[in-house]
């Protein structure tokens, strides 16, 4: 019982790490991204999030310098579930902002959203120690 509660307390934290910095990248494009109305291109934003994700990783191994998921094989399926988990919240929060009126950014979207934290998640998975 204990084993499996570690494990769920190690994916809830990876987890929760990539939604706090998918937040503050959407806080911050909410402000910065007025200047910039004329709209990009569907692959211009994947790839875009890709790589904002890929530097979020790196800048978060700053902080968190170590996987809070310690077995190996767990740390693949994290590969999967925690994109997935990502993804599908932000999707959920903008269904809220939708019924509130409230400005959408890309990361509001499930697949921008699920890019930007596959890829924050394989640097993590890299290169953390």
């Amino acid at each position: 019982m204990e084993v499996l509660l570690e494990v769920v307390l190690q994916f809830v934290g990876e987890i929760a790490l990539q939604l706090v910095i998918e937040f503050l990248f959407e806080l911050g494009f909410r402000n910065l991204g007025a200047p910039f109305s004329r709209p990009a291109s569907p692959l211009s934003k994947t790839l875009g999030y890709i790589l904002l994700g890929g530097v979020a990783g790196g800048m978060s191994l700053l902080v968190v310098p170590h996987l809070m998921i310690q077995n190996g094989w767990l740390r693949m399926a994290n590969l999967v579930i925690t994109p997935v988990t990502a993804g599908g919240i932000m999707w959920f929060l903008a269904r809220k902002k939708v019924r509130k009126n409230a400005p959408l950014v890309a990361l509001d979207r499930f697949g921008y959203a699920f890019f930007f934290a596959l890829a924050m998640s394989s640097v993590r998975f890299l290169w953390a120690s």
